[in-house]
């Protein structure tokens, strides 16, 4: 639905990305916490699947979304990017059939352990976020990404 919508709505204005991953936590809360203090031109909204969750951020007062609305999926068909902490679930199709920005920031380094198949939606991402020059040589050398999204 968000597919063809986006292509129908093509002149809506693309002010708004959607963080997305399990919690409103690590880096995900950190690039809003950074937005809010420093306002700006684009809106932020976490998106969540989990409906108590949702409750919980609404009631503290952040730009939530639920995915199992509607409504606020209109936020998601007219926003210019998604960020995400680690993958997609049902929203995998976008990244290959949308034309949203995907950027990934993890929880700042994977676990230990991944190998390069763990990281097979990531690797269409537009652009995934490392910490250093060392954890970029290792997302290029050891997981496979080409460097130029890193």
């Amino acid at each position: 639905m968000v597919i063809a919508l986006r292509k129908l709505l093509r002149n809506v204005s693309r002010d708004k990305a959607i963080l997305y991953g399990h919690k409103l936590n690590g880096n995900l809360k950190a690039i809003m916490d950074y937005s809010q203090r420093i306002g700006g031109d684009t809106r932020l909204y976490f998106l969540t699947m989990d409906p108590a969750y949702y409750r919980a951020l609404k009631q503290s007062g952040r730009p939530v979304l639920l995915a199992l609305n509607p409504v606020h999926m209109y936020r998601l068909v007219s926003a210019f990017a998604v960020m995400t902490s680690h993958g997609l679930h049902i929203m995998i199709p976008l990244v290959r059939f949308s034309d949203l920005k995907f950027i990934d920031v993890w929880h700042g380094i994977p676990y230990k352990g991944f190998d390069a198949d763990d990281f097979r939606v990531q690797r269409h991402y537009d652009e995934i976020w490392v910490t250093s020059d060392l954890m970029k040589n290792l997302y290029a050398k050891q997981f496979g990404f080409r460097e130029s999204i890193l």
